[in-house]
């Protein structure tokens, strides 16, 4: 066996490292060095990778060498009495799973790579940030959840894409598509705040841009669906790939208590209010392809509550949806509870707002 399987963050658990809770399901979750016992958070751990590191005394390595670190041993020592821990108290499956080949589309992985890259590529511009802000969301969470805006530009879009290309294998990856005479890569989308949907262990699967112009609709896929064409009928995303439903996962992913809710920045905005509750958030009530995969993805389980906006749990197309889904969920022996609340607050971000704020005048 290797480091690979043994899950960095469970083995930080079992040693007794002090992890801050407010970012599990980050792509690098902060806690306590052991090695140099810093009173911050300079230990820095990355569930993808499965490696570890301090900013304040540069030790560093993977989940074996610190489990061999903590308790002076070697590595092979270190892989044993990990291997029989694993036999009487299993480690959570939290291996990456390739998605099944659909039509051209990149792998979990390389998808990952290319939207990462991207993100860092880009900036926040104050209106957007201001709007987060006015949200509840905290200037660390907002930098946590990588949001980021998307250029109005498209010869900027466009440049960004040729740089990625120059370090990724960009086919397959929604959002990008080849110009039909010169063949360079291109950066497709509108103008608006870009939102990573993540899994569990922090991969970023897909993106969807929250619309600065919402006459239409309010948020759209970055995606390159290569069946659209311009009105003179020619391929308007050649080369492209169309985006898929995905379901972001947020908040503690150790919890044994999943909320669902419609929208990646509504389950953020609750699970940052809610104190890293975990949330598990469906781009709409219809769209659950995705939703068991993701719910198999955290082996603690054993309670869902459905926090659907108020105004959808009242409206007949959609709570016909929603008890598809409950009964969809039941079928995992998993109990299922529809919640409400307050009706003056329509949606679960703007009640745990409402609640927050109550609770700070008090």
């Amino acid at each position: 066996m290797t480091y690979k399987d043994f899950p960095i963050i469970e083995v930080a658990h079992r040693l007794g490292i002090h992890i801050d809770r407010s970012t599990l399901g980050r792509s690098e979750v902060e806690a306590y060095c052991p090695f140099c016992n810093g009173s911050k958070n300079h230990l820095f751990l990355n569930p993808v990778s499965n490696q570890f590191f301090c900013q304040k005394c540069r030790e560093g390595g993977n989940s074996v060498t610190l489990y061999a670190k903590m308790h002076g041993i070697s590595n092979r020592e270190a892989v044993d009495e990990l291997d029989r821990e694993a036999k009487t108290y299993p480690f959570p499956d939290t291996k990456v799973r390739s998605e099944p080949v659909s039509d051209n589309l990149a792998l979990l992985e390389r998808r990952h790579d290319v939207y990462y890259d991207l993100l860092c590529e880009l900036q926040l511009n104050d209106a957007h940030l201001l709007d987060l802000l006015g949200r509840g969301l905290s200037l660390t969470r907002i930098g946590q959840n990588m949001y980021r805006s998307m250029p109005v530009r498209q010869t900027e879009k466009n440049k960004i894409a040729q740089r990625l290309a120059s370090k990724h294998d960009l086919r397959g990856v929604p959002g990008f598509y080849t110009d039909l005479v010169s063949g360079e890569w291109c950066l497709a989308g509108q103008a608006g705040i870009l939102v990573p949907f993540c899994t569990a262990a922090g991969y970023i699967q897909g993106l969807q841009i929250r619309l600065d112009n919402k006459s239409k609709r309010k948020y759209r896929w970055l995606s390159s669906n290569p069946k659209h064409q311009h009105k003179d009928g020619t391929q308007k995303y050649p080369n492209g790939t169309a985006a898929r439903t995905w379901v972001h996962i947020t908040g503690d992913h150790c919890s044994s208590t999943a909320h669902i809710t419609e929208g990646a920045v509504k389950g953020d905005v609750s699970s940052f209010l809610d104190g890293n509750s975990l949330y598990i958030c469906v781009p709409g009530v219809s769209s659950i392809n995705h939703l068991l995969p993701a719910i198999r993805s955290l082996p603690n389980i054993e309670r869902v509550e459905s926090l659907f906006d108020m105004d959808q749990i009242e409206d007949e197309k959609y709570s016909k949806a929603l008890l598809h889904m409950i009964k969809m969920l039941k079928s995992l022996g998993i109990p299922v509870e529809q919640r409400q609340w307050n009706p003056d607050y329509n949606g679960v971000d703007e009640y745990k707002a409402y609640c927050r704020a109550a609770r700070l005048a008090a």
